[in-house]
């Protein structure tokens, strides 16, 4: 395969056959900054950086740093130190040294983590990509890969992939923990998904499937569809990898080609609810949506099938007649409940206007008596 020198880690990294504007977006630039949140939050759980400071390189595609301002804060809020290594003095001729094949999302091989022994601070080297960043009528959405590797040991230590929605529209609500109707459209999705993927004639001389965790993916639920997909696919079967990235499927498939012949993985893109009508009386309805990409590629890149599913179901709450009665009764009491002269006043008139209208009555009486 053709080498090349690349003289900056970043033009490495920007291979992502998509472009886009990071800094156009305040949406997107949001959704960079959740992502990269959710990702240092799951590298600090993961307690592998015992302390020691982590060198930051360039990473790819963040074309405005946003992700990068983003790791850094949220590293530093956590008590870990970090440092740009594009900072350090010997980095110009660290990379001067580093050679690069072609394959551009790779986990730094031994040698080259080796090579960034040389930085003067950093023990532990941060790197990755952003790998979408876009905006659609609905959201903005990113999604980012990250990983961790020793320069001591040359072990990856940790690494995974992360996505971060915004909604574009007000009243939309990112679902953070599943409910049956999202489940429900989720099944929806991996249905259509798997019908797709059984007419593809590229994937007709695969056998075995390694299965990347889903990006965005909560409770392993959409994940687990993946692997149900191949259940009634006579000719495919998921293959058993411990595997958390892209990135980690394709070093292991090329280590070891007999584990799996191509590789899955995917986002769920879209898992969120909002408001369609508002009916006090008869119950408010509520639209929940679920949008997945997938993805079948070889180990050498050949993208062998993609699809991309999206479905939809409205709800009617009726529960939500029962909580603006509830809501009512509850606002009069608490005003009630600070108000008290207010509420004497208000008895004081109803007295009134009962001993008023009684005084009325017997004047009625009174003049209607037949003589």
């Amino acid at each position: 395969m053709k080498r090349h020198h690349i003289l900056g880690l970043a033009c490495l990294l920007a291979a992502l056959q998509v472009t886009f504007a990071q800094s156009d977006n305040a949406q997107l630039r949001d959704a960079l900054r959740n992502a990269g949140a959710s990702a240092i939050a799951s590298l600090v759980a993961a307690d592998c950086s015992s302390g020691q400071t982590i060198a930051l390189l360039p990473l790819g595609n963040d074309t405005s740093a946003i992700l990068a301002g983003t790791l850094k804060a949220e590293l530093s809020s956590h008590s870990l130190n970090c440092v740009e290594a594009k900072q350090d003095p010997f980095f110009d001729e660290i990379m001067k040294q580093i050679e690069w094949n072609e394959r551009k999302e790779d986990i730094l091989d031994a040698k080259t983590i080796t090579t960034f022994g040389k930085l003067q601070a950093g023990k532990l080297l941060l790197y990755g990509w952003v790998r979408q960043a876009e905006v659609s009528n609905r959201h903005a959405y990113a999604e980012i890969e990250l990983h961790l590797s020793s320069i001591a040991t040359n072990q990856h230590l940790w690494g995974g992939t992360f996505i971060g929605r915004t909604y574009l529209d007000q009243g939309v609500e990112g679902i953070i923990s599943l409910d049956e109707y999202s489940r429900e459209n989720l099944r929806s999705v991996f249905e259509a998904a798997k019908n797709s993927l059984a007419a593809s004639s590229k994937t007709n001389k695969i056998k075995r499937v390694a299965i990347v965790p889903l990006a965005g993916d909560i409770d392993r639920y959409a994940s687990i569809l993946a692997e149900g997909m191949f259940s009634t696919l006579p000719s495919i079967s998921p293959a058993n990898v411990a595997v958390n990235t892209l990135a980690e499927a394709i070093e292991l498939l090329r280590a070891k080609p007999e584990t799996a012949d191509a590789i899955l993985y995917g986002a769920v893109r879209d898992l969120s609810t909002y408001l369609v009508k508002e009916d006090a009386l008869r119950g408010d309805t509520y639209r929940y949506n679920a949008e997945v990409q997938l993805r079948i590629q070889t180990p050498d890149g050949e993208i062998l099938w993609s699809d991309s599913k999206a479905a939809s179901v409205d709800v009617h709450d009726s529960r939500t007649i029962i909580e603006e009665s509830t809501n009512w009764v509850i606002k009069l009491l608490n005003k009630i409940a600070n108000n008290p002269i207010g509420l004497l006043k208000i008895l004081g008139g109803i007295v009134i206007l009962l001993a008023i209208l009684s005084t009325f009555r017997m004047f009625l009486r009174s003049v209607s008596r037949p003589r």
